[in-house]
């Protein structure tokens, strides 16, 4: 039996949990937005379910990164296979979808409004907005 060197960071660990459970709030994040169109029912949130999408979808790919540049030397593949290109792709695919989400939300919603700029200020400070 070979010996497996002890040369793994604990980033190695970490980075691909995070990654796994930001992948899976993003995903949810989709279907929940998702479940809104479905009905026709824009449900107000304190965050909507797109920013939930893309905050985790974000960090997913952020930490895959990471899971992948600090593999230890004894795992057997010593590249990025498929499967790193398969999960980049999907979380790139759900980013993507966010953005999509977003336009079908503002259709039910007319005050939700994805490219919202902020009122101007007023020309004095002591004037009323």
């Amino acid at each position: 039996m070979i010996q497996a060197k002890s040369d793994a960071s604990p980033a190695w660990g970490y980075s691909g949990t995070i990654a796994w459970y930001a992948a899976i709030v993003g995903g949810v994040g989709l279907l929940f937005g998702a479940g809104m169109i479905a009905v026709r029912r824009y449900v107000r949130l304190p965050v909507s379910p797109t920013t939930i999408t893309l905050v985790g979808c974000g960090t997913a790919l952020i930490a895959g990164c990471v899971f992948v540049a600090s593999k230890p030397e004894a795992i057997g593949v010593t590249g990025v296979g498929w499967g790193f290109w398969a999960f980049g792709g999907g979380v790139v695919a759900g980013i993507v979808a966010a953005f999509l989400l977003s336009r079908q939300l503002a259709l039910i919603e007319p005050e939700f409004d994805p490219g919202e700029s902020p009122e101007a200020p007023p020309d004095e400070p002591w004037q009323d907005p």
